[in-house]
């Protein structure tokens, strides 16, 4: 997420030149843990969302994107039954190959939509962040995010 937020930040405008956010990933990485970005903290948000999703179970469905790319329709399957659709096998993989990042980019229509569609790789944050950078987030996750019972992977 924050790498994502990262690039997303460094390609809109209002963003970048508006706010001034930094155009390093490591500078910006630490503005990111301490929450001061655009949207506020990532922690507070995901412990805000796993509160609801405790409180509203039949509204809401924690689904994790590292999930469907590996385990794409296992995944169809749990929203299948979340929102009460067909669980076909058929229409199920016909819905998951039509919302792959590569099928969604095909349906670009907007500028905006380049700052949105990036790669869809799960665990490219590797290729990004430093050793240290690394071990700040670690360090960080560890301490808001200790009493979570989010099954967040970093894979």
């Amino acid at each position: 997420v924050a790498l994502a937020a990262f690039h997303h930040y460094k390609q809109d405008p209002f963003a970048s030149e508006v706010l001034g956010v930094s155009k390093d990933l490591s500078a910006f990485l630490d503005l990111f843990l301490k929450g001061e970005t655009l949207y506020g903290s990532w922690f507070d948000r995901e412990r805000e969302w796993e509160e609801a999703a405790k409180k509203n179970p039949d509204n809401l469905l924690v689904i994790y994107y590292e999930d469907l790319k590996q385990n794409g329709m296992e995944s169809m399957k749990k929203f299948a039954t979340f929102l009460g659709t067909s669980s076909d096998p058929d229409f199920l993989q016909s819905v998951y190959d039509t919302c792959t990042i590569e099928e969604v980019k095909k349906r670009k229509t907007t500028p905006f939509d380049n700052i949105l569609l990036r790669k869809g790789v799960v665990g490219d944050w590797r290729s990004n962040f430093t050793e240290s950078d690394n071990e700040k987030f670690d360090q960080v996750y560890k301490e808001k995010m200790k009493d979570s019972k989010l099954k967040i992977r970093f894979v």
